[in-house]
């Protein structure tokens, strides 16, 4: 009996240290870049995803649409969820985000937000 219970305490141990072990976290942050005021040339991508499988990607986001809106806020905001919502989606988490000091050079400003996401497989 005492063998008995020694050898399933080991078993269920041992199971449990398996399903710890095969679990792993991905990484990804996406920072995005609005530049208001004059940029020559053709637009330059202002999103940047980078993950921890060494995949990075980079998009073009149309901030002048939010300028012309009724309430420029609300549509600023509406738009960041349009961008992020694919990744909600997808299984990605949401652990933190930043927002750099704003860059002012002549009559350009940048900004450029950072939001720090997790995957589990």
């Amino acid at each position: 009996m005492k063998k008995t219970l020694i050898i399933i305490l080991f078993l269920l141990s041992a199971a449990h240290y398996a399903n710890a072990q095969t679990g792993k976290t991905k990484f990804m942050t996406i920072t995005i870049a609005e530049i208001n005021g004059t940029v020559s040339g053709t637009p330059l991508p202002n999103m940047i995803i980078s993950r921890t499988d060494s995949v990075q990607d980079q998009k073009y986001i149309n901030f002048a649409s939010t300028t012309k809106a009724k309430n420029p806020l609300a549509a600023h905001e509406a738009l960041m969820i349009l961008v992020l919502k694919p990744y909600f989606d997808s299984g990605w988490k949401l652990v933190g985000a930043t927002i750099e000091n704003p860059i002012t050079q002549g009559n350009t400003y940048v900004e450029n937000y950072r939001y720090f996401f997790t995957k589990d497989q």
